[in-house]
């Protein structure tokens, strides 16, 4: 029931007043000095939105402008890529990171539920106290963690590189003076995997999307775990859990089932 549009500010000029939130996923160009003053404008006076920033490619600049911009808000986008070495906190790939989520509006529904949230190939955010801003962090890497600044060599920690735990997404609210009930509400993500249409097949993806999306409206009825529907989906698991089920599956159960026989057919031999 969302109406979804494109917005060009090189043609439209504005942000238009019916526009409930703007959402930039995974920009491949760098905002014009023209749009990036619009944007602050539309910000500046209780706007709402959501940014989805993959990390910079080597030599790249697609979010220079944007950087500064969330910056003046207290939310500084590093350019490393976060690597988790913690079993628990990954799925298949070292990059591939199933975070911690901290306790905010947006994610309690999914921590009571126990749904985990997939993200990866993501750039670490680093929280600074700015004056009339306030950051929450979302999600976290674990404590054995780092953001790594240069992967050509390696993907193990070297020096210079960022010790977890890392936030990977923040939330950043500013309550608008002059005025009764406006505020600014942004939500930043250092990945645009965490809406890549393959991982929204993970429920607890789509719910968290959902619920960004209640949050930033203010629509706090909206922000709830919603009726499951009958899709294929998909079972997502950590190292360690993958590890267990292998050796449950192939090990203890045949151990068991053949033991059981042993005991059964050592019983009869008797009788």
């Amino acid at each position: 029931n969302y109406n979804i549009n494109t917005l060009n500010l090189l043609t439209q000029k504005n942000v238009p007043n019916d526009a409930d939130i703007i959402i930039d996923v995974a920009p491949q160009s760098a905002f014009l000095p023209e749009e990036m003053v619009e944007l602050e404008r539309y910000f500046n006076n209780g706007g709402k939105g959501a940014f989805f920033i993959d990390p910079s490619t080597k030599g790249s600049q697609q979010a220079a402008n944007l950087k500064t911009m969330i910056s003046k808000w207290g939310v500084e986008l590093n350019d490393d890529i976060v690597i988790e070495a913690d079993p628990n906190y990954y799925n298949q790939d070292r990059t591939l990171i199933v975070p911690k989520t901290q306790n905010h509006e947006i994610t309690n529904p999914l921590e009571s539920s126990g749904l985990s949230i997939l993200t990866g190939v993501s750039r670490s955010l680093t929280i600074a106290k700015v004056n009339g801003y306030t950051a929450q962090s979302l999600m976290k890497s674990s404590a054995n963690s780092w953001g790594k600044k240069n992967i050509e060599k390696t993907l193990e920690k070297e020096a210079g590189d960022l010790a977890g735990p890392l936030d990977l997404a923040v939330v950043i609210n500013k309550k608008i003076e002059g005025t009764k009930n406006t505020e600014m509400k942004v939500f930043v993500s250092g990945s645009s995997l965490l809406v890549n249409d393959y991982v929204l097949q993970n429920a607890g993806n789509q719910e968290l999307l959902l619920n960004i999306i209640g949050w930033l409206k203010g629509a706090n009825e909206e922000i709830t775990i919603r009726p499951k529907q009958t899709l294929t989906s998909f079972l997502n698991m950590t190292s360690n859990e993958r590890m267990a089920v292998k050796i449950l599956v192939m090990l203890i159960i045949p151990a068991t089932i053949l033991g059981t026989g042993v005991i059964v057919w050592a019983r009869r031999r008797h009788l």
